[in-house]
C-alpha cells in the first residue's frame, strides 16, 4: 500500500494561502468546504486556521497580521503570496486539497483495519470499510448557499429531469394508488412516519410497503426490531400470493408458496434484517452501509420504540421518552439525507389496542414530536364501522387530512386501498363517485382476492 504522505501538494497549499492574502474576499468561496485539518503542511494549516478566525472579525488581513497571529515566518508568507498571483482559481485548488485530505484519511483508516485482519471477524472488517466510505460522504464538500445564477441552473436541471419522467407521481411509489396520488411518491432525503395502535397492524402495513416497493425493482432495506426473519417471510409470502397465513405456516402447498415468493421477489433488491436489539448508531450504520454498498433507495425501520439504549450513558440522560424519540428521529433523518434515501419510520400510538375511531391528540403526543421532522405522517386506524383507514395527517407536498379507505385481509396480510373515505357518512369515494352503500370493513377478514393493479390517472381526485 502506498504511503499516505504521497497524497499532498505543499506548493498547492501555499498557492491557496497566497491567494487568500492577495484577495481577502476569496475566503468566502471556500470557507464552507475547506477546513484547517485538510492541509498537509502544518504551517499552512496554522495559517488557514488563523485566517479563518481573523476573517470573522477583521475582514481585511495582511501578511504581517497573519504572520504574527499564526506564528508562521513572514518570509514563508511572502513566498506564498508570490505563488498565489499565479493561481486565481481558488475553488479548484480548494477542491484538490480537500480530495487529497480525504485520500489520506482513507489510507490511515484502511491501514488500521488491515493491521487488525487477524483479530476482526469478516463482517466487522467489512463494516469498518463501509464506515470509511460513509464518513467521506458525510464530510464531503457541500455548498450551503447558492447564487441566483446557480439557483437558475438547478431549476433548469431539475425541470429537465422531470420532463424525462412525465406524470403526476414522482419518486418511489408505495403501491397504494390513492396514497401515491396524495403524497406524489416517496422522495429521497425525506421521512415518512407511520403510526398505529398496539397490535393493529403497523408491521403488516410496513411489510406491504416493502413488497410493493421491491416489486418495482427499487432497492429497499427493512430493519426489524420486533419480528424475526422467518415471521416476516411468512407474512411476505402471504402478501405475495394472497394466500392465508395459516396455510403457509402449516406447510400446505409448499411448492406454490415458494414459487409465488420467487415470482414476486426474485431479482429484486430487497434486504431484510433480523430482530436483534440495535442502538440508534447501529441503525444509522446499517442505513449507510446498504446505501453505499448496495445503492438502497428506501429504508423501513420497524419500529423506533424498540431501539436499544447505548451503553455509553444514554440511559442516564435526563430526557423524557418523547424527547429521546424525537432526538433519534432527527439522527435518522440526518443519515437519510446524507445517503440520499427515503426513510419510512414505524411508531406506536400512546394507547393499548384499538379502541375504534381516529386517534386523538393525546394518543399522538409522542408521534407528533417525531412528526415535526417528517415529510409526511400516516395514521393507520379503524373506525367504529369496521373500516380500516389510512389518514395522511401531514403532507409537505400536498393536502393533509386525507382519509383513504383500505382493505386489510388479515388472513393473507395483504393490504390495498379502495378509495377515499368520508368519515362522517362512512362511505368510500372512488374514482367514479360515491358507493351507494356504507362499507363494512369486516369483510376484509374473508378470503377475497385484491383488486387488480390500476393505471395511474391524471385528473384530480375529490379531496
Amino acid at each position: 500500500m502506498s504511503n499516505a504522505g504521497e497524497f499532498h501538494d505543499k506548493q498547492l497549499e501555499m498557492e491557496l494561502i497566497g491567494n487568500l492574502l492577495n484577495v481577502n474576499e476569496s475566503f468566502l468561496e471556500i470557507c464552507d468546504s475547506l477546513r484547517p485539518d485538510d492541509f498537509y503542511n502544518p504551517e499552512m494549516s496554522q495559517c488557514y486556521r488563523a485566517y479563518s478566525e481573523l476573517y470573522e472579525k477583521e475582514k481585511i488581513i495582511d501578511l504581517g497580521y497573519l504572520a504574527r497571529t499564526s506564528g508562521v515566518n513572514a518570509s514563508i508568507l511572502v513566498e506564498a503570496m508570490d505563488a498565489g498571483f499565479l493561481s486565481a482559481n481558488i475553488q479548484y485548488r480548494a477542491r484538490l486539497i480537500k480530495t487529497m485530505s480525504q485520500r489520506r484519511k482513507i489510507h490511515r483508516r484502511a491501514s488500521q483495519l488491515l493491521q487488525q485482519v487477524g483479530t476482526l471477524e469478516p463482517l466487522e472488517l467489512a463494516s469498518g470499510f463501509s464506515d470509511i466510505a460513509s464518513e467521506i460522504v458525510l464530510t464531503g464538500d457541500r455548498k450551503r448557499v447558492y447564487s441566483t445564477l446557480e439557483l437558475s441552473e438547478i431549476v433548469e436541471k431539475k425541470q429537465h429531469e422531470r420532463s424525462t419522467e412525465p406524470g403526476y407521481i414522482k419518486g418511489i411509489k408505495t403501491g397504494l394508488h390513492y396514497l401515491d396520488k396524495t403524497l406524489r411518491g416517496l422522495q429521497p432525503k425525506s421521512l415518512t412516519l407511520i403510526a398505529a395502535a398496539t397490535g393493529f397492524g403497523k408491521t403488516t402495513f410496513a411489510l406491504n410497503l416493502l413488497a410493493n416497493i421491491a416489486k418495482q425493482g427499487r432497492k429497499i432495506l427493512f430493519i426489524s426490531n420486533e419480528n424475526d426473519v422467518q415471521m416476516n417471510l411468512d407474512r411476505l409470502s402471504g402478501i405475495a400470493g394472497s394466500r392465508p397465513l395459516k396455510e403457509i405456516t402449516s406447510g400446505f402447498n409448499p411448492e406454490n408458496v415458494v414459487n409465488e415468493f420467487r415470482q414476486a421477489f426474485d431479482s429484486k433488491s430487497m434486504f431484510l434484517s433480523d430482530n436483534s436489539p440495535r442502538t440508534i448508531d447501529e441503525v444509522c450504520g446499517l442505513i449507510r452501509k446498504y446505501s453505499i454498498q448496495h445503492g438502497v433507495e428506501a429504508v423501513i425501520y420497524d419500529y423506533i420504540g424498540e431501539t436499544a439504549l447505548a451503553d455509553t450513558g444514554e440511559a442516564n440522560r435526563i430526557e423524557s421518552e418523547e424527547q429521546r424519540l424525537a432526538r433519534w428521529t432527527a439522527q435518522l433523518l440526518q443519515t437519510a439525507r446524507a445517503q440520499d434515501v427515503h426513510l419510512i419510520l414505524v411508531a406506536q400510538l400512546n394507547r393499548q389496542g384499538n379502541a375504534g375511531g381516529k386517534p386523538t391528540k393525546t394518543e399522538l403526543a409522542g408521534c407528533f414530536r417525531m412528526a415535526q421532522k417528517a415529510h409526511s405522517m400516516l395514521l393507520f386506524w379503524q373506525d367504529t364501522n369496521g373500516q380500516d383507514v389510512l389518514t395522511v395527517e401531514k403532507n409537505r407536498t400536498g393536502q393533509a387530512g386525507v382519509n383513504i379507505a383500505v382493505t386489510f385481509n388479515r388472513a393473507s396480510q395483504k393490504i390495498w386501498d379502495t378509495g377515499l373515505y368520508d368519515t362522517k357518512a362512512k362511505q368510500v369515494l372512488t374514482k367514479q363517485g360515491t358507493t351507494p352503500a356504507k362499507h363494512d370493513g369486516r369483510a376484509a377478514a374473508s378470503g377475497e382476492k385484491p383488486e387488480p393493479e390500476r393505471e395511474d390517472f391524471q385528473e384530480d381526485i375529490p379531496f
